[in-house]
């Protein structure tokens, strides 16, 4: 009706067309400015309310912004185009008379109009519990407990290019580098492992081997994560020992094993596995001396 009456009182209809598209341009501008500054701030917003909580590198691409922003402009055209065309071929007097009626009746319609707000309502309101939904399992995964010190613990991954080092050469140099950690001062403890206490996806976790009884057949092997680590790993992450005990020396127990709890449970439901055998996908016999605790070994 309001363009109805412009167009009445002497509007050009192309006028009111660019007007009409300029207003949605202006919102989706408005709108993409407060996406891009939110984009920006909550990142530091989240590190300053919760600084215990690891926060991760969170930088802006302005690739994907400027394709976002681009998109955004597009529809905002289309959505203004698109009813600003229909309420252009609409008969004014007929429109008039049916607001002046409508008006004086108290009733109305269902358009399409209202069928796609309530449509935007519904969808908006199901984005925002399962966004609701996502923060929660964010934060208890966060809070939960992994089974292993995190607090005042440094992770530096060294990686060796299997064409430019030997495997001597590799070991004496993480030898080397554990002596020179150790002889810091701030250093309480420094140890090695294959694979990060707590990987972001499987293959970060730790390899994957099966393994069985000796009395079993290949055909029964179980799948779990393998980790060569040093005797002093599980003291230094303050993973204890429920069953057993940990790694006394490299050279003592180069055929031993730590499993843990659901580990054990699996292979021996019912019996000790302190000093039983398991077999390893290289059908090498390591000897169980301790069962550690769970602990959580991957983002999940």
């Amino acid at each position: 009706r309001e363009i109805a009456v412009r167009i009445s009182l002497g509007a050009r209809r192309r006028r009111i067309l660019r007007q009409l598209i300029a207003e949605n341009l202006l919102l989706a501008v408005g709108a993409a400015s407060i996406g891009i500054c939110l984009a920006l701030q909550v990142p530091v917003a989240f590190q300053k309310m919760i600084p215990s909580m690891p926060h991760y590198p969170f930088t802006l691409d302005w690739h994907i912004a400027a394709y976002l922003i681009g998109t955004t402009l597009f529809a905002s055209f289309i959505a203004g185009l698109a009813p600003a065309a229909e309420c252009l071929r609409q008969d004014i007097w007929t429109t008039l008379k049916a607001g002046a009626l409508s008006w004086r009746t108290g009733q109305s319609r269902w358009s399409i109009r209202d069928l796609l707000v309530i449509t935007q309502v519904f969808c908006s309101i199901v984005l925002m519990s399962v966004s609701a939904m996502y923060i929660r399992a964010e934060f208890t995964i966060l809070n939960a407990d992994p089974g292993f010190e995190t607090r005042q613990v440094l992770q530096v991954p060294v990686q060796f290019a299997a064409d430019h080092f030997t495997a001597v050469e590799s070991r004496r140099y993480y030898s080397e580098l554990q002596q020179r950690f150790a002889a810091i001062t701030t250093v309480e403890a420094v140890a090695s492992s294959s694979a990060s206490p707590l990987g972001i996806d499987p293959e970060q976790s730790g390899a994957r081997m099966q393994f069985r009884l000796p009395a079993e057949a290949q055909a029964e092997s179980r799948a779990a994560n393998l980790r060569l680590v040093s005797a002093n790993y599980f003291s230094t992450l303050g993973i204890p020992i429920v069953l057993g005990r940990a790694f006394a020396a490299a050279s003592a127990d180069a055929n031993s094993a730590v499993v843990s709890q659901s580990f054990a449970a699996a292979l021996w439901p019912n019996g000790d596995p302190i000093g039983k055998t398991v077999i390893g996908g290289d059908n090498q016999e390591l000897r169980v001396v301790g069962v550690a605790r769970d602990t959580r070994t991957e983002h999940v």
